[in-house]
């Protein structure tokens, strides 16, 4: 028997609670946290202790022994990400949504002359499925009035055209 979504979730925001208290005890230790320097070094130094503070809240729940390996490595995954997110004020990455680092690892080894393309998804099926969009703008210094209705990309991968030519195609779901 495996543990439930709920057990699932109270490890992680557990975890994320430790995560950030560790994160507000090194705050307390730096002058600056505003420039680059800072963000690097939180990404460096956070994820492996967000994954520490998962493991204890995992081996500390009373279920512990219901959680299969596939859910450890959903917890593991799935809470470095939301921890990450709190830590550095992005938007929390839900389930099954194509992160920067996950796109990143990917481009790695990709040339760079490679196109890119999105997977185009109709209204219908939008509507079908109840999904909502995120109203964002960009990000600029100046002040910008174009709003863009976004939904959160799932996955990157290596797609062929008719030739066997390759392109990266990001897609919106399964």
């Amino acid at each position: 028997m495996e543990a439930s979504y709920t057990v699932l979730r109270e490890i992680i925001d557990t975890a994320k609670h430790y995560t950030l208290s560790a994160y507000r005890d090194e705050l307390r230790h730096r002058e600056t946290q505003d420039d680059s320097i800072w963000r690097r070094y939180i990404g460096w130094r956070f994820p492996p202790i967000a994954r520490a503070k998962i493991v204890k809240a995992m081996l500390a729940h009373p279920q512990a022994k219901a959680i299969t390996d596939a859910q450890v490595a959903f917890l593991l995954d799935q809470g470095t990400k939301e921890a990450m997110a709190e830590i550095l004020g992005v938007l929390p990455p839900g389930e099954h949504r194509l992160t920067v680092g996950e796109l990143r690892s990917m481009l790695e080894i990709l040339p760079d002359c490679m196109p890119v393309f999105y997977e185009r998804i109709g209204d219908e099926f939008l509507h079908q499925h109840g999904w909502k969009p995120k109203v964002l703008r960009e990000k600029s210094p100046y002040p910008v009035d174009n709003t863009m209705e976004c939904f959160s990309a799932f996955t990157a991968h290596v797609a062929v055209d008719e030739q066997g030519r390759e392109s990266l195609v990001v897609t919106a779901h399964y």
